[in-house]
């Protein structure tokens, strides 16, 4: 509302008193409201508490008044204010310190700044005030700034503040055996790439590699010629792209879905929450299904982000609807072969429709491509299809699956790419491994298929897999 009067208020002392007067956090909110203020943001600790308290107090049936709480969900600590208190904008800090300490524990720990999620927190007795659709717009915000779609324009040096000099980078990038136009992994990372270099300035240029014994020398071939960063694709060049980023230590390595844990600090792996986007993927299967039969068609599951992804999706579809039928299927072949099959995909998808799947997530490069060519080839007005891409919003990517593509589970690569890469420009590079976003794609012509109940489900569940109120339940191990 642009045209909304928001009446910001600091407690004039110093840091010994700042957060520990709840009289003048009272007397604060009292004129707000005797300003025409009907809601009040209290965040300071004991002098926010005595502002929450205060227009709880001041909330009558005629003239009713909301308060929003700060850092925690303080309906569960704060009961003196539950007479306003719609919600809390809350710092998920045992969240922060839990990824921190697992990481720890993991032989990963994180160096430098570690930023924890943020989110706000349930209503509570407002359920019902708050409108559906607000709490949809809610959501849907908070994907978005989790993803960086959307942005504050926030900074603590104002308008004023100097712009940090960002130099120009030679980058390269490496495929693994998928080509880099393969309409999926690979051509995300490559556009991640383009764009950056577009931003900051500089060169781009890939090699795609034809044999997994030329890992090196693809790698070598950037890290001789001059190239500030190299970036590889996939999990296969791991080991490789960590050997180089030892002999190269001037050069700075980014590896798609390679996560280290003994590496140079030269190396940053860029990872994913696979499992929230399959978990996602899920969800939304279950809700599309009326036969009660869905599919997943992979890639090798000789690859953690593809297990992940599986394993996910299963989960989001089970936690749906605890009796569907889930068919998961990965390609029997190796690294070389397993993300290059479109045949088989096809095949496999056939074969998941023809024991009853009517919608079906294919995962796995060229041989995902496949699988949802497929559907599209088979869905009918008759009997209607729907599909579910992968890695990047593949509606963009992969026109002969329009006619069954009702979303994509994405992994943000050029996002991850572009954070990583402005922060090495700017001389302040990330170490160790560095999470990417996830999340579903525009449901683009299937908007009036997908119910606004489940696009508010969606939306909410994105939410609360990024604050950490919600988990898969995935993991590697079991």
């Amino acid at each position: 509302n642009p045209d909304i009067n928001v009446i910001t208020t600091y407690h004039p002392g110093g840091l010994d008193v700042a957060f520990t007067d709840p009289e003048w956090g009272a007397a604060t909110a009292a004129q707000a409201i005797d300003q025409g203020a009907d809601i009040v943001f209290g965040a300071g600790g004991k002098t926010g508490n005595g502002a929450l308290t205060e227009v709880a107090n001041r909330t009558t049936a005629e003239r009713p008044l909301y308060c929003i709480g700060v850092d925690t969900d303080q309906w569960e600590t704060l009961p003196e204010a539950h007479a306003c208190l719609v919600s809390s904008a809350m710092k998920l800090i045992p969240v922060g310190i839990e990824d921190i300490v697992k990481q720890y524990v993991e032989g990963n720990a994180p160096t430098g700044n570690f930023y924890g999620p943020v989110g706000l927190a349930d209503f509570h007795d407002f359920a019902d005030v708050v409108p559906d659709a607000v709490k949809e717009e809610l959501a849907t915000i908070a994907a978005q700034l989790t993803s960086g779609e959307l942005q504050t324009g926030v900074s603590l040096g104002g308008p004023a503040e100097e712009e940090v000099e960002l130099r120009p980078l030679r980058i390269g990038l490496v495929t693994d055996v998928g080509e880099v136009d393969d309409r999926s992994f690979n051509q995300s990372a490559w556009e991640g790439v383009l764009a950056v270099v577009e931003k900051i300035g500089g060169e781009a240029n890939y090699i795609e590699t034809q044999d997994s014994t030329d890992y090196a020398n693809n790698i070598a071939e950037f890290a001789e010629n001059g190239y500030d960063v190299i970036v590889t694709v996939g999990f296969a060049l791991g080991e490789a792209t960590v050997q180089a980023a030892a002999e190269y230590p001037d050069v700075y390595f980014i590896g798609v879905d390679q996560f280290y844990t003994d590496a140079p600090p030269n190396a940053i792996g860029l990872v994913f929450h696979e499992d929230q986007a399959g978990y996602l993927a899920g969800v939304l299967a279950a809700r599309l299904s009326k036969s009660g039969t869905v599919a997943g068609v992979y890639g090798t599951d000789l690859v953690p982000p593809v297990v992940l992804f599986a394993r996910g999706f299963e989960a989001g579809a089970k936690a749906t609807n605890p009796d569907i039928n889930v068919i998961t299927t990965f390609h029997p072949g190796g690294l070389d072969v397993a993300f290059t099959d479109p045949e088989w995909g096809a095949t496999t998808a056939a074969q998941a429709i023809d024991q009853g799947a009517d919608v079906i997530f294919s995962a796995g490069g060229k041989t995902g491509n496949g699988g949802l060519t497929e559907v599209a080839n088979r869905t009918t007005a008759e009997k209607p299809l729907y599909c579910i891409g992968v890695d990047t919003d593949q509606w963009e990517t992969l026109p002969e699956a329009h006619a069954c593509l009702v979303s994509s589970a994405m992994k943000l690569i050029p996002v991850g790419i572009d954070e990583i890469v402005t922060q090495i420009a700017a001389g302040n590079p990330p170490t160790g491994n560095f999470y990417g976003p996830v999340g579903l794609a525009d449901f683009h012509d299937f908007a009036d298929v997908v119910p606004d109940a489940v696009k508010e489900e969606l939306a909410t569940i994105a939410a609360q897999l990024t604050s950490g109120e919600l988990q898969t339940g995935v993991s590697l191990g079991g």
